[in-house]
């Protein structure tokens, strides 16, 4: 979200740039060199690709403000002052398919970009709200979720119309909040995961939305059979299909692992033994805040029969996933889960609901 400005900037002019010598172009990503004197700002672009900036005396350098929607309160700043880590848009012409020369650059500084992720993580954590999509009224533009936690489960509506809320969706395939796009109403499906900034109703069933950012999200659950940290790989044997599975977790996946007490306390409400349906108290963390709370777990701790949930997009590929939440520490649920069928075989996996997990904070 702090890179708004540079992507409506970007999206105002038709998307990315398509390297022809000549036509005008733009290219946005990260400051890997920076040589002053020289006029030259090396980027490695969000696509990968590595792209020279070559900016002459007549080249406008801008510094904007993160989160700003246009370049009001944007300052000219030296090229001296641009650094390492930070966001740049730059417009001009490619003279080749890896030297762009700039008529105008736009530069927002790591360092505030990463204070204003912190105030945005904040806000997101004190007024937001995730769960998944049990009704959609288009009437009234109003969807109902339902709300998990430690405590239980609780229906909530998030009403879209009264502040004109925005819609952004996660790309298929994508973890990545910078891939979401730009959504609507009419998108959102039941079974859809969601996460929605807003202020409650005093009693908590209800929602004013500002912000709703939606994805279609599976979670499947299975044993570890091998890590490989180098490619940030883990395969597992599904316990729904108990077929292999490889899942890919990239740098924006979150990894955690349950502490006992924390899994034997959802094993308990998947058994019925928690607080009933609509009873969770307003100020109760949901599961995935609980979550986000709980210490980074490298994938390298995982081993070998390990029992892992995985919340990924829905995926093409049915040998491979990416995981946008991966959880380790699930075997109380499991164990937790009615066994039978109604052919009389036995059912693997989670009991549905139990563990609803979403991605995490945008």
């Amino acid at each position: 979200m702090t890179h708004l400005l540079l992507a409506l900037l970007i999206a105002r002019e038709g998307g990315p740039p398509v390297p022809r010598a000549g036509a005008p172009a733009r290219v946005l990503g990260e400051v890997t060199s920076a040589d002053a004197a020289g006029r030259r700002i090396t980027l490695k672009t969000d696509a990968g690709q590595e792209v020279t900036i070559v900016t002459d005396a007549e080249t406008s350098v801008l510094r904007a403000r993160p989160g700003a929607r246009d370049l009001t309160g944007a300052t000219p700043v030296e090229l001296a002052e641009i650094a390492l880590g930070d966001r740049l848009l730059a417009r001009g012409a490619f003279a080749d398919e890896k030297t762009m020369t700039a008529r105008q650059v736009v530069v927002m500084g790591g360092a505030d970009i990463a204070q204003k992720q912190e105030q945005e993580r904040a806000e997101w954590s004190r007024r937001g709200v995730s769960g998944v999509i049990k009704i959609t009224d288009p009437a009234t533009q109003e969807v109902t979720i339902e709300v998990r936690s430690l405590m239980g489960s609780q229906p909530v509506v998030v009403a879209t119309a009264e502040r004109k809320a925005s819609f952004k969706r996660y790309a298929p395939e994508s973890v990545r909040f910078r891939d979401a796009k730009p959504s609507a109403f009419a998108e959102l499906q039941p079974g859809d995961q969601v996460r929605v900034l807003g202020d409650r109703t005093p009693d908590g069933s209800k929602v004013l939305a500002e912000q709703v950012v939606s994805g279609a999200f599976q979670t499947v659950s299975g044993a570890v059979k091998a890590v490989d940290a180098l490619r940030r790989e883990v395969r597992i044997v599904g316990n729904e299909t108990g077929k292999p599975l490889t899942v890919t977790v990239g740098p924006d996946a979150m990894v955690r692992r349950l502490p006992p007490e924390m899994a034997a306390r959802l094993a308990r409400r998947s058994r019925g033994a928690g607080p009933p349906e609509g009873n969770r108290r307003l100020d109760a963390p949901t599961l995935q805040d609980t979550l986000e709370r709980l210490p980074p777990m490298p994938i390298e701790e995982l081993k070998p029969g390990d029992q892992v949930a995985v919340s990924s997009p829905t995926a093409h590929d049915p040998g491979r996933v990416t995981a946008a939440v991966l959880v380790a520490g699930i075997e109380p649920l499991l164990e937790a889960r009615p066994r039978g069928t109604a052919g009389g075989g036995e059912t693997l996996g989670l009991a549905p609901g139990v563990l609803d997990l979403t991605f995490g904070v945008p």
